[in-house]
């Protein structure tokens, strides 16, 4: 897997596609930072979800949280 990062700070969740890879970087002391897909849930009509890769936790992101978007490639070794 290749991952390309775009520091850009100033990216909001609502900038970011939908299906699109972000890494979300939590407060000092909270466990649910890391690298999420941004995802729909079931029944609901916005993407305002995000599912973190390692574990598959699903979160509720507000829309104006700040997130640095990834470009994720999958690629054969």
């Amino acid at each position: 897997m290749i991952l390309d990062v775009i520091t850009d700070p100033a990216t909001k969740f609502m900038d970011i596609g939908e299906g699109e890879a972000f890494n979300f970087v939590a407060p000092p002391g909270c466990a649910y930072g890391g690298v999420f897909i941004r995802s729909k849930m079931k029944g609901v009509a916005e993407y305002c979800y995000g599912t973190r890769l390692n574990d598959g936790l699903i979160m509720r992101f507000d829309p104006t949280i700040e997130v640095t978007p990834l470009t994720l490639k999958v690629t054969n070794a």
